[in-house]
């Protein structure tokens, strides 16, 4: 065993000793776990209403997307769906019973790596009447973004 590094002979004595035939088939298991499950990119949906027969966003949004209705109300919850009426101002949509008629505007962004993010938890390190002083843990984010707006 000329050709191995000093540093890989002191750190794995025991590998030297493994028949190269062994060493093979017991690192075959380990293949199968470096297969990363499918991931879904971040995908913006824009939906305009336009069926006579009114029925719950939660449904409408399930029918065009193909993700389950828990998904849906997960991220309705964590502040990924905005709603538009004819004629008035984009709001974030939390309720999964809220209908929707026609000329309604659903707008859905489905992001799961920020929908599955666990926020830090600030401290208060001094309240004083007017103002306060936190701790803001790095990572912790200040405000929402169309995505979702759960972590801040």
């Amino acid at each position: 065993m000329r050709h191995l590094p000093c540093p890989f002979r002191q750190i794995f004595p025991s590998l030297l000793k493994i028949k190269r035939d062994s060493l093979f088939s017991y690192l075959k298991p380990l293949n199968a776990l470096t297969i990363k499950p499918f991931e879904m990119k971040p995908t913006p949906y824009e939906l305009i209403i336009d069926q006579s027969n009114p029925c719950t966003a939660c449904d409408t949004l399930a029918a065009h997307t193909g993700l389950s209705k828990s998904r849906i109300k997960q991220a309705m919850n964590k502040g990924a769906v905005w709603f538009q009426h004819p004629k008035a101002r984009l709001r974030r949509l939390r309720k999964a019973t809220t209908v929707v008629k026609t000329g309604d505007r659903l707008l859905f962004y489905y992001d799961p790596t920020i929908l599955a993010l666990t926020p830090p938890v600030a401290h208060c390190h001094q309240d004083v009447g007017h103002y306060s002083i936190w701790f803001k843990p790095a990572g912790l984010m200040t405000q929402g973004t169309r995505y979702g707006d759960h972590c801040s």
